[in-house]
């Protein structure tokens, strides 16, 4: 008699790009330090702390301000973050300065096929998620800003696709370096933070 075994194909791809951990300096940096990771492999030369004193709008923990817009703290101390547009502003600013022909794009809402034809053409994703990817949607703060109603989770987190395996997605986390998260984790977490993502081409 044959017997007929099913091999699941060994998939790996993954890009060559260089972490940088947002601690001890940016414990609350996660998205001016993955925006900092993207543009150092496509070959700029950029401190993340400095971008973020030179590029990124920002206001003070306190206020109302938008984090679609605007990045509300301190980076280095107390902070929330911000979310894709503004990190698309902020990209876009730095390269325009340095007479560059690539861009920043938001990506957001698309189907993790999309993000995997992204990566096999060279090009890591900026995306927003949670920390270790837990499946945790807790309320930090809500409020008004501009007149329209804003959340911030308590987890959210910003990390760099770089690469995926048959089950799992892997990332340059500035909380943790190159590290591997089930594909459920990651998409559920994605989901939490308003499927939010760009990449720089």
């Amino acid at each position: 008699s044959t017997i007929y075994v099913n091999v699941k194909e060994n998939i790996r791809v993954c890009l060559d790009v260089k972490n940088i951990k947002q601690n001890p300096g940016l414990p609350n940096g996660c998205e001016v330090v993955s925006l900092a990771i993207v543009l150092k492999y496509n070959g700029f030369d950029v401190d993340p702390l400095w971008l973020f004193k030179n590029y990124m709008p920002a206001a003070n923990i306190q206020s109302n301000a938008d984090p679609w817009t605007t990045y509300i703290g301190d980076p280095t101390s107390a902070g929330l973050g911000c979310y894709a547009p503004c990190v698309v502003k902020t990209g876009n600013d730095y390269l325009s300065k340095q007479n560059s022909s690539m861009t920043v794009e938001d990506v957001s809402g698309q189907d993790f096929s999309t993000y995997e034809g992204y990566i096999n053409n060279g090009i890591p994703v900026i995306m927003w998620g949670t920390t270790y990817m837990m499946d945790n949607d807790t309320l930090c703060r809500s409020w008004k800003a501009d007149g329209k109603s804003v959340v911030w989770h308590y987890y959210s987190h910003c990390l760099v696709m770089i690469g995926y395996t048959e089950d799992t997605y892997i990332f340059c986390d500035p909380l943790r370096g190159v590290v591997e998260y089930s594909r459920s984790a990651v998409e559920k977490a994605f989901e939490i933070n308003f499927k939010q993502a760009c990449i720089i081409k």
